[in-house]
């Protein structure tokens, strides 16, 4: 899943004399503008995933987010991606306590301490019948019924599902549209006060 900022533009508004000059003024500004908004956004997004995932901001821009920052030449296809990764998200970052898997060969399962989390900022659960084992790597698994039967890795649903949801996307569209027409202006200007034009 993907949030794209794109800008379009009418060249046929731009007086003839000062076309090639606006041109690349615009293209320059718009370029700019869309990197800077979409950084933006990131930082937004992972402001408010860290609400209501209890996730460390630098995991979550290193694992979750990609950010394609717009590279074209031409107003013709030019656009910055923010990309959220919709791989399940595994349940071991957020175990309270020890992440070491624990021996427990021999105790009764009704004996064993239940594994702790806390997923939401705040709201702590009890995983029962879940347990930490190193499979090529450490993760928290259950069995599907009691007994020897196979091992289930247990994660949580990606980042993805929060972006569906209207009240959580809906901010970030009004934060990218406003900061995209302040970066804009102020880039635009910029770039025409090098010619001396205001």
């Amino acid at each position: 899943m993907s949030l794209e900022i794109r800008f379009e533009h009418d060249f046929g508004k731009i007086p003839v004399f000062l076309d090639r000059l606006k041109a690349r003024a615009v293209l320059r500004s718009v370029k700019r503008s869309l990197n800077r908004t979409i950084e933006g956004v990131r930082t937004q997004a992972n402001v408010q995933v860290r609400q209501e995932r209890k996730l460390k901001a630098s995991e979550i821009n290193q694992n979750y987010f990609r950010v394609d920052r717009a590279r074209s030449y031409s107003l013709q296809g030019m656009e910055a991606l923010l990309s959220v990764s919709t791989k399940p998200i595994p349940l071991l970052p957020f175990v309270l306590g020890s992440q070491e898997p624990a021996i427990q060969k021999g105790i009764a399962i009704r004996e064993r301490k239940p594994l702790r989390a806390e997923i939401q900022p705040g709201r702590r659960q009890q995983l029962p019948h879940a347990f930490i084992a190193r499979v090529r790597s450490k993760q928290v698994f259950r069995r599907k019924d009691p007994g020897r039967s196979p091992l289930m890795k247990q994660s949580i649903p990606p980042l993805t599902t929060l972006f569906q949801r209207k009240e959580f996307l809906s901010p970030l569209e009004r934060y990218a549209r406003e900061r995209y027409g302040k970066e804009f202006s102020s880039n635009f200007n910029f770039e025409l006060s090098k010619w001396g034009i205001s």
